[in-house]
């Protein structure tokens, strides 16, 4: 489906099993096929909440868990941020892959072990990026505020961004222009830091109402479906075999209620 860039089975799990994956290939020793759900345990708690199997308890892999810790922080907070669905996440794809490959690189310091695993991780990254659909990515860039000047892409790549919002443009239907409301100077510069994208285009709708229009269809797209099989699985806890017999409208209301509660626990 075109809202949906990447699919949840390859995307919020990706960097967890990723790097136990690259690890596991680039190394001599590799893990045995039972260990694999340690990395993601490390991943999440650190050291302290690990319990190394008795294969993972000399002082230098030890050192080599607390190094590629380090490594798997920027992995944890990229997958955590495009699952998310209270906020804007489909704009936030590129500049988060690009951080990613920026703290993938090899620098003077990195042992051999790191350099391997740097050059795996980037290599499968490269891979699944190629399944990407780039140029629905690219827009909804464009059109947050916050990434507007496309950093996360080549300069030579920059200006066919534009060229192709421009196009788009031209196959927006005229739309009537409203007052504009513009806000004080001072608090521009706080806007693009702190307000939703969204929440940037409705106020700024009377001066772009084209482009308004544009940026809601761009933007309100989920970076992954992960927030879909999040309703999946909370639906799939409802209706179990003791549970069978429930009616559509009471297994929606039940669903509502879990969500209501959820926020309202958050907003407490």
């Amino acid at each position: 489906m075109e809202a949906y860039i990447i699919q949840a089975g390859g995307s919020f799990m990706l960097f967890l099993f990723l790097s136990h994956h690259c690890y596991q290939r680039e190394t001599k020793q590799g893990l045995a096929a039972e260990e694999k759900n340690v990395w993601n345990t490390f991943l999440f708690t650190g050291p302290a909440g690990v319990c190394l199997p008795p294969t993972l308890t000399t002082m230098s892999e030890w050192d080599r868990l607390q190094r590629l810790e380090t490594l798997l922080k920027p992995c944890r907070y990229v997958t955590e941020l495009l699952g998310g669905e209270t906020y804007v996440s489909c704009s936030v794809v590129l500049p988060a892959l690009r951080h990613l490959t920026r703290t993938m690189e090899v620098s003077d310091d990195d042992p051999a072990y790191v350099v391997r695993f740097k050059a795996a991780f980037k290599k499968d990254l490269s891979q699944r990026q190629d399944a990407l659909n780039h140029g629905w990515l690219r827009v909804a860039t464009a059109l947050d505020p916050r990434f507007k000047d496309l950093k996360c892409l080549p300069r030579g790549e920059r200006g066919g961004v534009w060229t192709s919002v421009e196009a788009l443009l031209r196959k927006e239907p005229d739309r009537a222009t409203p007052e504009p409301t513009e806000e004080p100077a001072r608090k521009r510069s706080l806007l693009l830091e702190t307000e939703c994208p969204l929440q940037w285009w409705s106020t700024h709708q009377g001066a772009h109402p084209q482009l308004s229009a544009l940026a809601r269809k761009y933007l309100g797209s989920p970076a992954t479906s992960v927030p879909c099989e999040r309703l999946f699985s909370l639906s799939g806890n409802i209706v179990q075999k003791k549970r069978a017999a429930l009616s559509s409208e009471n297994m929606n209301r039940l669903v509502c209620l879990s969500n209501w509660l959820k926020e309202k626990k958050q907003n407490k």
